[in-house]
């Protein structure tokens, strides 16, 4: 088998080329969520990932989701890129240890959806700001590099009445139609270029007041913006209590603040 699967894995890798694809930008992706669908599957997988990495070391193998701690270190050797529910990177938790430990890429999808109505979940009827529009900040609070969502475009209609209502991009005539959540994930995303910039930019500032304003941003304004509202989905507060910690004008108070840095940044390097 891990002779054919050698053969298979070349004509794949080949076939992503012609398309501009190298072998560091897929990934395989066997099972959905391997841990929640119990040890069976997750040996499985381990299995799997042997003959991959027998076959053709340099496939990367992708993995979602949670699971139980042996699960997570039986798993380990073989995963190249770790995507566990948004939550998880926050907890100081036995699995996120041993995910760090492996120093191998992680993102983080939302697939939990805290942020809904108690009474039914609707996701057009959620915080957007916290749901979508803080995700990626929250995923760069601690350490991911990439943020998903269950799901971007699969699903029942959109345009009609639903429950869930996953789908955060409608379909179109002839291209896809946005939505005030796809935007929002948007400008969350052009707001964590902003800090990852400023934090490449930290150690080439000089003017004291400047680097104060960009650890009080990173270590003070970040946590605040949130640290809080996800405490509250965790201890299980309704929409009414975390929509006065995220919110639009929560948001603005921090882009205000990360632009403020950014001038202040821009000023320093240029002798401003």
């Amino acid at each position: 088998y891990t002779s054919e699967l050698r053969i298979y894995l070349n004509d794949l890798t080949a076939h992503m080329a012609k398309m501009g694809i190298d072998s560091e930008h897929f990934a395989l992706y066997p099972y959905d969520e391997p841990g929640g669908n119990g040890w069976q599957t997750v040996d499985a997988l381990v299995a799997f990932g042997k003959q991959v990495k027998a076959a053709k070391p340099s496939i990367k193998i992708y993995i979602d989701g949670g699971g139980e701690l042996p699960m997570f270190q039986k798993l380990a050797p073989y995963i190249d890129i770790w995507c566990p529910g948004i939550g998880m990177p926050a907890d100081d938790s036995p699995e996120m240890k041993v995910i760090r430990g492996t120093h191998k890429t992680l993102w983080t999808y939302e697939c939990g959806y805290g942020y809904t109505v108690a009474m039914g979940a609707s996701m057009k009827d959620t915080n957007i700001v916290a749901e979508y529009g803080t995700a990626a900040l929250f995923a760069l609070r601690w350490g991911a590099t990439g943020i998903g969502f269950w799901s971007y475009n699969i699903g029942a209609n959109p345009w009609q009445a639903q429950p869930l209502d996953y789908p955060i991009v409608y379909p179109g005539k002839t291209k896809p139609v946005s939505s005030r959540r796809w935007e929002a994930v948007r400008q969350g995303i052009e707001d964590a270029r902003i800090m990852i910039a400023l934090k490449q930019r930290e150690a080439t500032i000089i003017n004291p007041k400047v680097k104060l304003q960009l650890k009080n941003l990173f270590e003070a304004a970040l946590p605040a913006l949130v640290d809080r509202s996800h405490q509250e989905v965790l201890v299980g507060l309704g929409r009414a209590a975390f929509s006065l910690s995220q919110n639009e004008a929560t948001l603005a108070t921090f882009r205000n603040q990360m632009l403020d840095c950014a001038e202040a940044v821009c000023k320093d390097s240029s002798g401003g």
